[in-house]
């Protein structure tokens, strides 16, 4: 994937998410178990490292969780 400003949506399923989130230079993350249909991951990359921000969908908003 080129690397410039533009903002993506990855939507994938619990098995390649990992992945993809590790080939764009984030962290690894929590195994995602087949029943969990809540979860967003937010990548951000200006000229440094990877920043993965986790959220968890509870209640129609958004929850911050700790970065794994």
């Amino acid at each position: 994937m080129a690397r410039d400003p533009a903002k993506y949506l990855v939507v994938a399923d619990a098995d390649t998410i990992p992945a993809i989130i590790r080939a764009l230079g984030a962290s690894e993350i929590p195994p995602i178990r087949d029943s969990e249909y809540d979860r967003l991951f937010i990548l951000s990359q200006t000229d440094g490292p990877a920043i993965l921000r986790p959220f968890l969908y509870a209640q129609e908003r958004l929850v911050e969780l700790s970065n794994p």
